[in-house]
């Protein structure tokens, strides 16, 4: 608990001096296409001992949590089914299925689950195309926890337009994500937005 109150602290001071990559907690994300530096998967997580746990896990299959990872783009979690717990920094959130969860900017974070399963769509749009279109995660701080039918209408859009892969599906799939980030910044910052 210590030395997440001492990240908590100190994880943008971390983020300017640390190399990036030698860090066990760093999340490097890899983009086949650098006009494209979106990325969208759904996780699967499994208490420990859970009857629903699969025979054949798939890499989206997790066993109770998470690895507890940070990078510096914008996370934004969708609960789709069961309830799990999101640690970010050194709180916990419980969220359940509809909740949408917002992870800043070099914030440490994992989920995990006590019971049952959950499974979570996560967004991730990068650094520089937040800043690119005004707005930077680091300096704008988002509501951490909330129901939105309009950003979880866009999260299936999302999810279709990966799993279809029909012509310009990219060019659509970041003008939702644009449409994410100003509806986030319009309905859920926490203090004035300049």
């Amino acid at each position: 608990l210590f030395f997440l109150h001492f990240l908590n602290k100190y994880a943008k001071i971390f983020s300017k001096y640390e190399e990036k990559g030698k860090s066990t907690m760093y999340e490097r994300h890899r983009y086949s296409d650098i006009k494209f530096p979106i990325k969208f998967h759904r996780n699967h997580i499994y208490a420990k001992g859970s009857p629903d746990i699969p025979l054949v896990l798939s890499k989206k299959d997790i066993i109770n949590s998470g690895r507890a990872n940070w990078h510096e783009g914008l996370e934004i979690l969708r609960m789709v089914d069961g309830t799990g717990n999101v640690h970010i920094n050194t709180d916990v959130i419980k969220a359940s299925a509809g909740d949408i969860i917002v992870i800043g900017s070099n914030k440490l974070h994992r989920v995990s689950v006590s019971e049952g399963k959950c499974a979570l769509d996560c967004l991730i749009i990068n650094y520089g195309v937040c800043t690119d279109w005004g707005f930077d995660p680091c300096e704008i701080s988002y509501e951490t926890l909330f129901a939105d039918k309009e950003i979880s209408l866009l999260f299936d859009r999302i999810s279709q337009d990966f799993a279809d892969k029909k012509p310009y599906y990219k060019s659509i799939i970041l003008a939702h994500c644009l449409e994410i980030l100003a509806l986030l910044t319009r309905n859920h910052v926490c203090g004035d937005v300049v």
